[in-house]
This record gives C-alpha cells, structure tokens and sequence, in this order.
C-alpha cells in the first residue's frame, strides 16, 4: 500500500434481510425446548434470533434460503422462570438485598457473578448461551444495579428490596459464576418427566402420550395467521396427523387460509413399501411427505422426520412460480453458493432410478446429491397416483393456491359496497384482473388453443336471502397453470 493513501476494503458477508417477507413466504413450526412463553406466536426471521428466544436450532430452514418463520413453543404445563435472591452477608442474619428473575420461562442456563467493586460498588456479570455477555461494572448502590438491569438487560429482571440497601461498608454475598436459581427457584419446562431421561437428553421435549395435544393447541394459534404452511419436527405419528389435519382445515374454500404441512417419516418406516404405504394413507394435495434425510456441511444428520425442515425452507425461499425441484442454483438445498446440505441420508434397501421414481410417484419426497450439491429430487404431494381427489405435482399446486389468494383477497376489496345490479360483473372483472397479472406479468396461467383451453375462468355467484345476516359469495373459477397444461378448477367461498 502507498504511504500516505488510506486503504479501503470492501467485505461482503452473508446477512439476513428484516424486511416482512410475503404471506407466501412465511411458515409455521411448533417447537418443543426448554426456553420461551408458550403458546405465543413469535416472528423469526433469523436463525441466531430463534437461538436467543427459544434455544431451538433452525439453522437449517435459512441455510436454504428460508424467509420468515412464525414460532410457537408447546408444553404439556405451565413452566416458571428461574429466580434468585442476593443477601447482604456482613450481618448476623443475612439480609435480602434484589431478586434477578430469567425474563423467559424454562430450565435454560443463566449464569451469574457478583462481587464488591475493588474501589467501591458492585460488579455483576450475567451470562446465557446465544446472548451477549452483560456487565455492569463499578454500580454505586443496589438500587442503581437493579435499575440498571431492568434497563439494559434482556436476560433478567431485577428487583430492589428498597429498606435493606446496605450501607458502604457492608458487604454484599459473592457470588462466582453460580446457576440462577441453584439455590432459590430453578424454573421449570412445562414438561412431565416421563422417569425415561428424555427432558434430560433433550431439553423440552415432550412424552409422546403430551405431545399431540400440545402441538394441537400451538396448530390453532398458527390457524389465526397467513402462511404457506407448517412442518413438523417430531417424529411421533399422532402429532404429524395434527399438522396433516391443520393443513386440510385451513384450505378448505370457507377457511381462505391455504397451506401445506411437511412430514417426515418416523423411524418405524424402514422399508419403500411402508414410507410408499404412509404416503398413500394422506393422499392429499397439502401434505408434503419428506422420506429420506440430509446431512449437513457439519456432518450433522437430520432424519426425515427433522428434514422436514429442509422442504420449507427452500418453498420460502423460492417465488411461488418455481418448482422445488430441478435445476439451477437457487434449487440446491443452500443459501447463494453457500451449500447448508452437502450429503442424503440411505434409503432403505437399495434403492435404484425405478424404485426412487415409484417413491416419488406415490408421494415420498426424496433428495439427489449432485455435482453441485444436493437438491430436492422432485416435488410430490401425497395425493395418489390417478387420484382424482386433488394435484400431485407441488408447484401446481403452489400456483393454484396463488390464484385462490388473488381471488380471495380482489373479492376482499369489494366487501361493503352495495349491492348494486351490477355487482356480480364488477366483482367478476375484479377478479379476472388479478388472475390477467398472473397470465401477462407473472407467467403462470396459460392460453392452450390447440385444446380450447383459457387461462382462467371466472364466475361469481352471490346469496342474499331476506332473513340472513351475513350475505355469502362463492367464486369458482378454471384456471390452467403452465406447469400443468391442463384445465383446473379453484373454489373460493367468502362469508
């Protein structure tokens, strides 16, 4: 470098956007931990934030590109938030001097330190995994240390006991990097403890007899909110129905509230015919069914059941036009050229092109490593082969669900006008001008005039009765998707 002339460099780093990212783009999880309030519905959008709140590891869903996550933590109880109290310990009896409280519920590690400043005050260290580090140093009173917690901190809440602060010769209790509440209340994780050691070897988690009712509950919160869907993380089959079930309520045409649940295999499936044969037991155009695992660039396995998350994570990254699947960069299962999976899982037996095609025929997704990395073999719903109960491919049905939030949301618009002669036509050609973006802007309905078919059809039907309160409109409507090249019909009902 010259001397004399500054140096100038340039990084640039990987971030995370905090814009809000589209409905289309946001999904649900439930998660079972051992921090956060429960039952609250809390937006995500980073995976070092979802580490601070609820010390659950969702690395993987922005690994691929994943937007926004909307996270609720289930228990089976109420769990309490650890708490301790700091004496003064220069009297014959100790005197209570403040109480720190953890600001969240759980059994999570706080760990503190308190001690005399060297000159005077008082020094107080507060440390808790995925947090920065909190000092407060050379604080004059007792008064001013807590009034300095409540603050700055977003690990604790402090408490002053105001009638026992000490005067400057006293001393107050030292304290060297102890456990919050090891000896006052040390919080609890809303879990029942099974005698198994499973809250031991994993923090939070749930006894499969608690765990559907738990995730049902945190399912119906999620129901208030629009997203593209939810994916499940246990591997318990009475809890991944809930989320199947959550799925077909919300997309039912009264509901207006579209969405896919993504399942994993459980490890009781350990043969094609039985992940074929679970598959088959859904046959339903909004359930993903995820059959096989990834392995990270850590070298980190995540079995189907966990995968799950892999799935959602590239659909929230990706415009509702493009498939899963297939190739070009933003496909792989990773971020830009940053790969967060590097390697699958085996299938059971030995899998050929065959038995991976009639895998992924009957609604198993599976996964492909590549040249490049690692991709989404194809992207399949569980609805049976020549099933006529709904789509198999998921970007048709991506794509249809789009078309029914157009619908939804143009026909929105008119609730409250007056029912005019006109009405009827002028919701009608609302309509058909958002379903013409589609067409025109976005690409994805088409004109086939070979086979008479229109890129979309609409008609709108309205009940008014003389004795109802509430006045129903139904809009069906036949839309063709590029992707499917064929003529399918979309039903919205609004009440």
């Amino acid at each position: 470098m010259v001397q004399g002339i500054p140096e100038i460099k340039i990084v640039d780093s990987e971030g995370f956007g905090f814009t809000i990212p589209d409905d289309e783009n946001i999904w649900g999880v439930c998660v079972e931990t051992n921090k956060g309030t429960p039952n609250e519905v809390t937006m995500v959008q980073s995976p070092s934030v979802a580490l601070r709140e609820f010390k659950v590891d969702l690395r993987p869903f922005w690994g691929v590109g994943g937007q926004g996550c909307k996270v609720v933590r289930v228990t089976a109880g109420t769990p309490s938030k650890a708490s301790q109290t700091y004496v003064d310990t220069n009297t014959p009896t100790p005197t209570d001097l403040f109480t720190l409280t953890a600001k969240q519920p759980g059994t999570y590690d706080i760990i503190v330190s308190l001690a005399p400043h060297q000159t005077a005050g008082y020094n107080l260290t507060i440390r808790e995994e995925f947090m920065p580090v909190e000092h407060y140093l050379g604080v004059e009173t007792i008064e001013a240390l807590v009034n300095r917690v409540n603050s700055d901190s977003q690990i604790v809440d402090a408490e002053w006991i105001d009638e026992n602060e000490p005067a400057a010769e006293k001393t107050v209790e030292v304290v060297s990097s102890q456990k919050l509440g090891e000896e006052g209340s040390a919080g609890t994780n809303g879990t029942v403890d099974t005698g198994e050691g499973v809250q031991e070897a994993n923090p939070g988690k749930l006894a499969e007899g608690d765990a559907a009712g738990a995730h049902a509950t945190g399912l119906a919160l999620l129901a208030q909110h629009d997203i593209n869907g939810v994916f499940c993380l246990s591997e318990y089959p009475a809890v991944q129905n809930e989320y199947s079930y959550h799925a077909d309520v919300m997309s039912r045409p009264e509901e207006n509230k579209w969405r896919y649940a993504v399942i994993g295999a459980d490890p009781t499936l350990t043969d094609k015919a039985s992940l074929r044969s679970r598959a088959n037991a859904y046959d339903n155009e909004n359930v993903l069914f995820v059959g096989q695992g990834l392995i990270d660039k850590n070298g980190r396995e995540y079995p189907p059941h966990e995968a799950t998350i892999a799935v959602a994570g590239k659909r929230s990254a990706l415009w509702y036009g493009d498939a899963i699947w297939g190739g070009g960069t933003k496909k792989l299962l990773g971020r830009r050229n940053d790969n967060f999976f590097v390697d699958v899982m085996p299938l059971p037996g030995d899998p050929t092109k065959a038995s991976l095609s009639t895998l992924n025929e009957n609604g198993v997704i599976t996964f492909v490593k590549d040249f490049d990395g690692v991709r989404i073999r194809e992207g399949v719903t569980t609805v049976r082969p020549n099933s006529i109960t709904g789509q198999s491919e998921e970007i048709v049905v991506s794509v249809v669900r789009h078309a029914k939030r157009e619908m939804y949301k143009a026909a929105f618009d008119m609730l409250g006008k007056n029912i005019t002669p006109s009405f009827k036509t002028d919701l009608e050609e609302h309509i058909k001008s958002a379903l013409e973006k589609m067409k025109n802007e976005d690409n994805t309905l088409i004109d086939i005039p070979e086979e008479q078919l229109q890129a979309y059809e609409v008609s709108a039907s309205i009940y008014p009765r003389e004795n109802q309160r509430e006045g129903k409109v139904e809009i069906e409507a036949a839309i063709t998707p590029v992707h499917a090249a064929r003529q399918i019909h979309a039903n919205v009902v609004i009440l």
